[in-house]
């Protein structure tokens, strides 16, 4: 454990709102005094809280503030953290005219440290996020992610960014300049043409290695129902969204997304599967080096003859 004077007060984030307390923010001059002295003490400890500093739960009549390590300070979400976590469908626009849909979101360079105080920060999450909104409350190797200066460096984001400038005509989709500006400035964006959402809400760092889902499913005994209900939820966006295109990715979940949108797959070739309509379709996973410009090109063959 570390005292709070070792900690660097230039890392402390002192405009800090959490998004349960946004409205009472908002209305603080309609509030008490004494109303207005416990949002004080709120916004403090949540902004301690960001840091992985909370009240040393030994000492509950001492106002001492110790540093604990974040598996600990995970162990004191707050249940509505806890929901805003499972309950979370994605990043971008849900009346886009794309939808991807993966498996769970990866963990990419997060260090435990970040991972856990990320666990936490996503308890302040909407159900929706602006995917650089979002990015910019969580950590990567101790900072925050700022996808518009420096978009990390996930293949799943670029071949998004791919198919997307490809279904648009653009000619210069194949270039990786023109897909790491499109993450940075297009990508599941609040009023933009995509909305990128998971299986699970729950991060991961590979399909056999998923801490945070072990934790959260001792933590909520009803976890299942409750990523149920999401799965629920989602579908009925998507029957009320315009998306004239979905996209999932991970071949060897076919079954998964096949179950989840209530569809059979048909194939197309080795690599890509769609449904009877053409709205959705699977290809392969887009990290590992699993995917590839000619899969692309041969969506572009399909779109083009169906236009």
């Amino acid at each position: 454990m570390t005292d709070t004077n070792e900690i660097d007060e230039s890392k402390f984030d002192y405009t800090y709102v959490p998004e349960h307390l946004k409205e009472r923010v908002k209305n603080c001059r309609e509030l008490s005094v004494a109303e207005r002295m416990t949002l004080v003490s709120e916004l403090s400890l949540a902004a301690w809280e960001k840091l992985g500093v909370v009240y040393d739960p030994n000492k509950p009549r001492n106002k001492t503030i110790r540093r604990v390590k974040p598996d600990e300070s995970v162990l004191r979400l707050s249940p509505d953290k806890v929901e805003r976590i499972i309950g979370f469908l994605g990043y971008g626009n849900v009346s886009a005219k794309t939808w991807f849909i993966g498996l769970e979101e990866g963990l990419g360079k997060m260090t435990t440290d970040d991972t856990f105080l990320n666990l936490c920060s996503r308890g302040d999450f909407n159900e929706v996020m602006d995917l650089s909104d979002a990015h910019r409350r969580l950590l990567e190797n101790g900072r925050p992610i700022e996808i518009e200066k420096k978009p990390p460096s996930t293949q799943v984001w670029r071949w998004m960014a791919r198919i997307m400038l490809a279904s648009s005509g653009n000619e210069d989709w194949r270039d990786p300049i023109a897909a790491k500006n499109y993450v940075r400035l297009v990508l599941g964006r609040t009023n933009g043409e995509t909305f990128l959402t998971e299986l699970s809400p729950i991060p991961s760092k590979t399909a056999a290695d998923r801490p945070l889902l072990r934790w959260l499913a001792e933590m909520t005994p009803t976890l299942e129902d409750k990523l149920a209900k999401r799965r629920k939820h989602l579908r009925e966006l998507m029957s009320m969204s315009p998306a004239s295109m979905v996209v999932c990715y991970g071949l060897g979940r076919a079954a998964d997304f096949a179950e989840f949108l209530e569809i059979d797959w048909e194939p197309v070739n080795e690599k890509i599967r769609r449904s009877h309509d053409g709205r959705c379709w699977l290809l392969p996973f887009f990290g590992l080096g699993r995917m590839s410009n000619s899969v692309v090109e041969e969506l572009q063959g399909y779109w083009s003859s169906e236009r």
